[in-house]
């Protein structure tokens, strides 16, 4: 049963044969099957013909992972409520827990569900402030260096590397204004190879699975990344 309240997921690098075909009847079937099976990939795959040992293969390389319209449904359900039991996806989409469990177990595997974890509301626990810090380093010292001295801060939740102006964004929670100042001069002010910094202190979140959804429906499969291989 899948334990928590956010459903992680990632699209790991993969290069999977998903069709083959006798040389003698290689022309007419390929397109068809092309779109067959591009029904099944996430956007940002690409279908080619590679030779195979008797005639050729279908072969999707890519970024994205594998996933038929029974996996896009569980994870739409899990995407909406990841405390979904197997038995209750079970019901939802008509197919017996165990099956359920198959498919899960496969795509944890597989990496495209990445974890189950508990979302807690941090305001609960008394940091009711989320602040994000744009930082410039100087140059010379290596950024992974800098990171790592950056996560190794308790209120830390994530550290991005970016284009643009600044190098590095840090996102934290702190309990109050005295708080955010005390780590600013104690710990982000003081890594070694600190230039400038601008904080942001965010007043209000909005978050929507929509986007995640939308990638995972048929509709939103890329018509340009089949290729015939021609």
């Amino acid at each position: 049963m899948p334990g928590g309240s956010v459903l992680s997921l990632r699209q790991p690098p993969q290069r999977l044969v998903v069709a083959t075909f006798a040389e003698a009847s290689s022309q007419a079937p390929v397109p068809d099957v092309l779109v067959a099976v591009r029904r099944s990939v996430t956007r940002g795959a690409t279908l080619r013909v590679e030779p195979g040992l008797n005639g050729g293969e279908i072969v999707v390389v890519g970024s994205s992972a594998i996933v038929d319209a029974t996996d896009r449904k569980l994870l739409e359900l899990l995407i909406e409520d990841p405390r979904l039991s197997n038995r209750a996806l079970a019901r939802a989409i008509g197919m017996s827990p165990s099956s359920v469990g198959e498919r899960l177990e496969r795509l944890q595997k597989r990496g495209v569900i990445r974890r189950f974890t508990t979302d807690v509301d941090p305001a609960a626990l008394g940091y009711a402030l989320e602040v994000v810090v744009a930082i410039q380093l100087r140059q010379g010292k290596p950024v992974r260096d800098t990171v790592e001295s950056l996560r190794a801060i308790p209120e830390v939740r994530a550290v991005q590397l970016v284009t643009g102006r600044w190098d590095l964004l840090l996102t934290f929670l702190v309990r109050d204004q005295l708080h955010l100042r005390e780590i600013l001069l104690g710990d982000v002010w003081a890594v070694a190879d600190f230039q400038h910094s601008e904080s942001m202190i965010i007043l209000q979140t909005w978050t929507s699975a929509t986007p995640l959804i939308a990638a995972l429906d048929e509709s939103s499969v890329a018509t340009d990344g089949v290729r015939d291989g021609t």
